[in-house]
């Protein structure tokens, strides 16, 4: 029965890092428009974007948001634009044609918040970061497997070691999405806090309008929950001031792992102790792992994670990092609901556990914050937020195939 309230209160926290429904359809209304910006007249690429198209956390429904000290609502979201190998001929000529592309002229939509980075190019709102990376399809193995392509590694700097590296995010978002298991029960229940979470979202942010058809965004599979838990939590440990020059595990390693080795029993708490362990587990080794791609080996995952000087330390710290989580979890489970707060405040930060709480007492109508009891809710039912399945029309075919609206004021 303590497990109902622990799932309930990780249910909370969770609802509150992801992307909620009304976001969601922001980020889908703003690559639209990228997309047709980047046709536009005197664009470098006018007539050469074959597609863009969404991968990473946004394409499996996993998206959080960022961690900084005013506790803003951040999210990254990835694309993946088609570009004419036409273009050009060197990894930094694509890069370069995308962001001149996005920038512009002085003055222009996108002028003042555009920046490229080694493999992608940003684009800066206020609430999110988009980040959109060219790819090139040119080999008979791409034309053959659904979306596989080389990107872009061309760091301005350092031009001598650019290179090309073989992609086929598309097919690991379907992959991860085929693997994810169906527990209805969850997905309706996490369904209720999303929308509720959605709702006092949009009180705060007037300007944003409710998404239609919102249902399936907010109907998640406990692993995908699962999974932004632990995203959150390698967040704060790898936020640690002995760790700020150290490279993160990259999240779509995290995204794979959890998708092949899910529990799916309908407990958000096993579901998070029985991923750290089995992800903790694969990284207990001395010798380096490689973790590819399984829709397309050429994909290296892992491909600059963990760095060259780093290899088996980083690997045993996150396999230590997730063990501890497993053990927290574990832990918690055991506890009266005070007695919870410390742990889950040191795994998921102090204001995320607050909110979750006074949400929790208000929706158990429970009168003291001071109660020691192992609480039961009184439905069992998760009160939460978020996107989940990600639509199934995540790509834009630029300039007129596309219905998306634009944003004319971002």
């Amino acid at each position: 029965m303590t497990a109902n309230t622990t799932d309930e209160l990780l249910s909370d926290i969770s609802a509150r890092i992801q992307l909620p429904p009304s976001m969601h359809n922001v980020a889908v209304e703003r690559y639209g428009t990228v997309a047709k910006y980047l046709e536009r007249e005197n664009s470098p690429l006018k007539d050469k974007v074959i597609e863009i198209y969404t991968q990473g956390s946004i394409a499996i429904g996993a998206t959080i948001k960022s961690m900084n000290d005013k506790d803003d609502d951040l999210y990254d979201i990835d694309l993946i634009a088609e570009i004419d190998p036409s273009v050009g001929n060197t990894p930094d000529d694509f890069l370069d044609a995308l962001y001149r592309s996005i920038k512009g002229e002085r003055g222009s939509r996108y002028y003042d918040c555009t920046e490229r980075q080694t493999r992608c190019v940003t684009i800066q709102y206020k609430d999110m970061h988009v980040d959109i990376t060219p790819m090139i399809r040119v080999s008979h193995e791409h034309q053959t497997i659904a979306r596989a392509g080389k990107i872009s590694h061309a760091d301005p700097q350092k031009l001598q070691e650019q290179d090309f590296v073989e992609n086929n995010s598309a097919g690991l978002s379907a992959h991860i999405n085929e693997s994810m298991p169906d527990v209805q029960a969850f997905s309706k229940r996490y369904a209720v806090l999303t929308e509720q979470y959605d709702h006092r979202f949009l009180e705060k942010r007037a300007e944003i309008q409710p998404a239609p058809e919102q249902e399936d965004l907010a109907s998640k599979s406990v692993t995908t929950v699962a999974l932004q838990l632990i995203k959150r939590y390698m967040q704060i440990a790898w936020s640690a001031p002995d760790r700020k020059d150290f490279r993160k595990p990259p999240t779509v390693v995290l995204s794979l792992l959890a998708a092949e080795n899910a529990l799916g029993n309908g407990s958000l708490a096993d579901e998070v102790i029985h991923l750290s362990k089995r992800i903790a587990e694969t990284f207990d080794s001395n010798q380096p792992l490689t973790v590819c791609n399984p829709t397309y080996p050429k994909d290296i995952l892992t491909d600059r994670w963990p760095e060259q000087d780093r290899l088996v330390e980083d690997q045993k710290m996150l396999s230590d990092d997730l063990y501890a989580l497993a053990r927290d979890i574990e832990l918690i489970s055991q506890l009266s609901l005070k007695d919870k707060k410390d742990i889950l405040t040191k795994l998921f930060g102090e204001k995320l556990t607050e909110r979750a709480y006074e949400n929790f007492y208000e929706r158990n109508n429970l009168n003291t914050k001071q109660d020691t009891r192992a609480v039961v809710p009184k439905t069992g039912a998760i009160a939460l937020v978020g996107i989940t399945k990600p639509s199934n029309s995540n790509e834009v075919t630029p300039p007129k195939k596309t219905s998306w609206g634009g944003f004319d004021e971002d």
